[in-house]
């Protein structure tokens, strides 16, 4: 499949911020009202007869059925129901693998397509994952039919199992392009623009159970206005710790300083959800008094992912092949400081995501909310929209830079898979008078750094760019033999 996420040339309408937002916008509304095609073989008359009967309220009747179509077990139903999950977590998968081979990650990196490689890849596999879930769907779709009173399925069997697989896969499989599209034309990165367009359907479903339940008296205004208060207080959290990050001051031999950033979100949400993957294979409960030990298991579990996805020593041997030294730690080694660092990260980041992980189950026996409306402090929650808005908000930054500076014409030199690899490239560039420039595209805590999901995007301008690829030339030969 062709990568539709590089842009090449950034000049003229490309850099129009106002066009991308719209774009962007265009493609959510698009993905969003995608949800109403059902899958083939599916009675769309009776089954909108059967969402619009679980909905008697005639004022909010249409409202409940699209949330209901969104949100609720009825968006199998959907041709669109899959989303972009299953492209994510192929993405981690080839993450792990990585890891477990080195010799693989070592040829993979090594090579000029090998972000590229990586995504097919994780196409191929998110595929597979989206077969097995459309069979499963299409089995519960059965099911479903002979308990209820509703002819769901025009005819049960093999061909509409079959339909199902290949017309949910394929759906799937548009969304990793609509998700490319994005980050070619639109702001933002592309697979996590398309995974908060559903979790702000999430969000509108939380705060309607929550005046429905405060509507029929089944709790207080004290306790909804206790419930906005720790909202408040809790987006404020997750904004600070999302654009925290600790600074290494580096410096060159022709005395060119650069400041490297180690931050907690660089793990995601996802040493939360392994934690909750294994605390449900056990049955673990609130009752179970292993439950309070479960903030030290996430930290440490945090603290393995950030080794996991970060390496220190393949960053010391970034900062060595560029002529870098660590600032103002003389007597410190770079691999103790960068060690250091992370651990610090891996914990504020895992105090976060323990926090996450109690709000959802103890609000709702405090304070009598529902827990539907709590479950918005989820890992796939509130986080990952804030996250996605910083990311939007960093590329918003770029292209602004890009507008206003007097060289209007910018090409593409590399996309990297991480933050301090594009940003290095970039102060050496720059310290060689050769303006640079960075897009970043991370689906912020939603999905860790270094997947293929993740692209740092290092632009100059278009007059420069040979001159810059033969400095960088002979760096990047050195730091594909050293990567591991």
């Amino acid at each position: 499949m062709k990568d539709f996420s590089l842009t090449h040339e950034l000049t003229g309408s490309n850099i129009s911020v106002a066009r991308r937002i719209l774009f962007t916008l265009g493609i959510i509304i698009l993905v969003r009202l995608g949800y109403f095609l059902l899958v083939p073989g599916i009675d769309s008359g009776v089954f909108y007869k059967l969402l619009l009967s679980l909905s008697p309220e005639e004022p909010k009747k249409w409202l409940n059925a699209v949330i209901l179509l969104h949100i609720s077990k009825f968006r199998n139903f959907s041709l669109f129901s899959l989303g972009i999950m299953p492209y994510v977590n192929a993405c981690i998968i080839v993450q792990i693998i990585t890891f477990l081979l080195p010799q693989f990650n070592r040829k993979i990196f090594c090579m000029s397509s090998g972000r590229r490689y990586l995504r097919r890849i994780a196409l191929m596999i998110a595929i597979a994952l989206s077969s097995m879930y459309a069979y499963s769907i299409s089995l519960q779709a059965e099911k479903l039919e002979q308990i209820s009173n509703f002819k769901l399925i025009h005819q049960a069997g093999p061909l509409f199992q079959l339909l199902c697989v290949i017309s949910m896969a394929a759906a799937a499989s548009l969304f990793i392009v609509f998700s490319g599209l994005i980050e070619k034309f639109g702001i933002g990165n592309g697979v996590g623009v398309i995974f908060v367009s559903e979790v702000i359907m999430r969000i509108i479903f939380s705060f309607d159970q929550l005046f429905i339940f405060y509507a029929r008296n089944r709790t207080q205004i004290k306790q909804v206005f206790l419930f906005y208060i720790i909202l408040i207080v809790f987006i404020y959290l997750v904004w600070r710790l999302t654009v925290f990050s600790k600074k290494i001051e580096l410096i060159s031999e022709n005395q060119d300083k650069f400041i490297m950033h180690i931050r907690p979100s660089w793990s995601g949400v996802w040493p939360l959800i392994i934690v909750e993957a294994v605390l449900s294979f056990f049955s673990i409960t609130l009752n179970d008094s292993i439950f309070w030990a479960i903030p030290l298991i996430i930290i440490l579990s945090s603290l393995l992912y950030l080794k996991i996805v970060y390496q220190p020593r393949r960053f010391y041997e970034l900062i060595l092949a560029h002529g870098y030294r660590v600032a103002g730690f003389a007597n410190k080694r770079i691999a103790d400081v960068l060690n250091h660092y992370s651990v610090l990260c891996a914990i504020l980041s895992g105090a976060l995501l323990s926090l996450i992980y109690y709000l959802p189950l103890l609000m709702p026996l405090v304070l009598n909310i529902p827990f539907v409306s709590t479950a918005i402090f989820g890992a796939f929650g509130l986080i990952v929209l804030i996250g996605m808005a910083e990311n939007m908000k960093e590329q918003i930054a770029f292209y602004k830079i890009i507008q206003s500076h007097p060289k209007k014409s910018w090409s593409l030199l590399f996309v990297y898979s991480d933050e301090s690899q594009a940003q290095i490239q970039k102060a050496y560039l720059n310290s060689h008078n050769i303006c640079a420039q960075v897009k970043p595209s991370h689906f912020i805590w939603g999905m860790p750094v270094r997947t293929a999901v993740s692209g740092y995007y290092l632009y100059t301008p278009t007059e420069e760019k040979l001159k810059a690829e033969n400095m960088l030339k002979d760096l990047m030969d050195c730091w594909r033999q050293k990567e591991i």
